[in-house]
């Protein structure tokens, strides 16, 4: 389990912030096709259209939800995440960050 100065040291890791913001514009595409049935479909759709048009800050935002999401796991393992499990990661986190506001 990573400490928390550990963990601090991961939001300037601009590698895992560059792997996040891929993450960020897949689940953002995926989002911009969902049916409208979809729970929060608004607000998930207006913060797939700032995650598409601003990916950086948006990527910024969303990493320390991921982090926090794993602080159960080593920095190394944080860092050596698979894509597919920051995409979870990411998917988990949209509906906290897609308010509307």
């Amino acid at each position: 389990m990573a400490t928390y100065v550990e963990l601090t040291t991961l939001q300037s890791d601009t590698e895992l912030r560059n792997k996040i913001e891929v993450a960020v514009a897949i689940a953002a595409i995926a989002i911009m096709g969902e049916a409208d049935t979809v729970p929060n479909n608004v607000n998930r759709r207006l913060w797939a259209k700032e995650a598409l048009a601003h990916p950086i800050t948006v990527a910024q935002e969303m990493q320390w939800g991921a982090i926090c999401a794993n602080a159960g796991l080593t920095v190394a393992q944080i860092r050596a995440a698979p894509d597919t499990n920051l995409l979870a990661v990411v998917n988990s986190l949209v509906n906290l960050y897609a308010t509307g506001v």
